[in-house]
């Protein structure tokens, strides 16, 4: 059995998806990640991204998925409708999020799906369907293959970003990746989330803003917006001495040239630093990068 753990991007663009050709090769997809171990696997997120892995999903039923959400916002959660498995009755999910109650979360659920906003109500679906709230500093074991040695989750409430936001740190065998999107760096970096991140292979970070744009120099300024720009990405990363860090969470706005750029910005010697890509993959034993087939068939951007 592989026994290394591999990132999977379905979308990583934030605020809202886009499709202009000058974002193809990053992606235009919001926020969707899939984590996978061995034969186990965990959707952090439900962005338009995971239109694209459900229709993938739906080819392997039955299945026992998990999806963890960082938190409510509409581009985290605006695939859920469209998600396929959600449709077939032989899919069980779970669904994790920070919440006040199980029944809280429950209709935070239903209200996505509720008319006139979409067609389909939540209890309609025909998927078996179980929503766990998690506590702020949650722990659990993830194994829907009894056989299978479990995914442990950790997962960290910040207030870093409007109404809070939940971390996740996935751990198997020795392997972690930490997914902190939605976050706005701290002077001299935020000390919890370093701690959280300590020593990560992989860790996905929020880097939707350019420093200028962040500061106000050409238009308004961003701080307090809940996210970080490509520096205190870099300055979280540094501190807890994570191998890998993945630029996350592109602004809607930004063309390729403008993310590969920043990119080359950001660089150091100290950690492998490159900008999350829709369709790539990552495997965290050897932090190989796999690009998207579509991006290798033509010239390369950067």
């Amino acid at each position: 059995m592989n026994d290394s753990m591999t990132i999977v991007f379905w979308g990583v663009r934030g605020s809202y998806p886009v499709t202009s050709p000058a974002s193809a090769h990053f992606g235009g997809d919001t926020p969707c990640v899939e984590i996978r171990a061995g034969s186990q696997s965990i959707i952090l997120d439900a962005g338009t991204g995971i239109i694209s892995l459900g229709n993938a999903l739906a080819e392997r039923a039955p299945q026992n998925l998990l999806l963890l959400l960082s938190h409510f916002h509409h581009d985290h959660t605006q695939g859920l409708p469209f998600f396929a498995p959600l449709y077939q009755n032989t899919t069980r999910l779970q669904i994790m999020a920070l919440a006040k109650s199980d029944a809280a979360l429950e209709n935070q659920l239903t209200q996505i799906f509720a008319p006139p906003q979409f067609p389909v109500n939540w209890t309609d679906t025909p998927a078996q369907k179980i929503t766990r709230r998690l506590a702020s500093n949650a722990r659990l074991d993830w194994n829907p293959d009894a056989d299978a040695e479990p995914i442990e989750i950790h997962a960290l409430h910040s207030l870093a970003h409007p109404g809070g936001v939940m971390l996740y740190r996935i751990a198997w065998r020795g392997q972690a990746v930490v997914y902190a999107t939605d976050v706005e760096g701290y002077a001299y970096a935020d000390r919890r989330l370093i701690a959280f991140a300590r020593d990560a292979d992989v860790l996905i970070h929020d880097a939707q803003y350019t420093t200028a744009e962040y500061l106000g120099l050409n238009g308004p300024a961003k701080q307090s917006w809940g996210h970080s720009t490509a520096a205190m990405a870099l300055d979280v990363a540094r501190a807890a001495r994570a191998k890998h860090l993945i630029l996350f969470h592109h602004d809607p706005q930004r063309d390729d040239d403008t993310i590969a750029r920043i990119v080359t910005q950001t660089q150091t010697d100290a950690l492998k630093i490159t900008a999350a890509q829709q369709g790539s993959t990552i495997a965290l034993k050897t932090l190989e990068l796999f690009q998207p087939s579509r991006i290798l068939e033509g010239d390369p951007i950067v």
